[in-house]
């Protein structure tokens, strides 16, 4: 009898190490996939590539913000084409969490931008900070984004915060 049941958990633990785990947290390769993912929208929003924008993001694309307002990929690529490049440069996104659970990615991202602009005849330091969902979709064209949810925005003007939004999702 007791050969039976240490058998038993013989095969259980084989099982549990041989499948993979649903839902689990991805690895150094994925990550670094994604962070040079985010790069490249970085790149061709800065080089206004919509071609290679839409290679990387879904038609069936959503970008809510904190307010739950939803844009379409046109939109969204509409609202981007009015983005100051000059001050875009210094903004950027990095990866902070990768979650999969099959072709399916969820990604934590900080995105953070830091610049002087002239505001009113005047120079200002302006600074955006933001936390987002993400959700990816991994498949023959690679790594698709097919959603972002920002959690949390922070815009400050001279260091004093003039904005705060935070989502309120159930």
């Amino acid at each position: 009898m007791a050969g039976k049941a240490f058998t038993t958990i013989l095969v259980q633990a084989a099982l549990l190490f041989s499948t993979p785990l649903l839902g689990q947290t991805a690895g150094a390769d994925l990550l670094k996939t994604l962070q040079d993912r985010y790069d490249e929208i970085h790149a061709a929003v800065l080089a206004r590539n919509e071609n290679l924008i839409k290679s990387i993001v879904s038609p069936e694309y959503q970008d809510i913000d904190t307010s739950g307002k939803t844009k379409s990929r046109d939109e969204w690529l509409t609202s981007i084409e009015k983005i100051d490049v000059s001050i875009e440069k210094a903004g950027g996104t990095t990866v902070t969490s990768v979650h999969q659970d099959g072709s399916t990615v969820f990604v934590k991202q900080n995105y953070n931008m830091r610049a002087t602009r002239m505001i009113q005849g005047a120079s200002h330091d302006v600074a955006i900070e933001a936390t987002s969902s993400d959700t990816w979709s991994s498949g023959d064209k690679g790594l698709i984004l097919m959603r972002s949810e920002t959690d949390e925005i922070s815009v400050k003007l001279d260091g004093t915060l003039v904005k705060h939004s935070v989502a309120h999702r159930t």
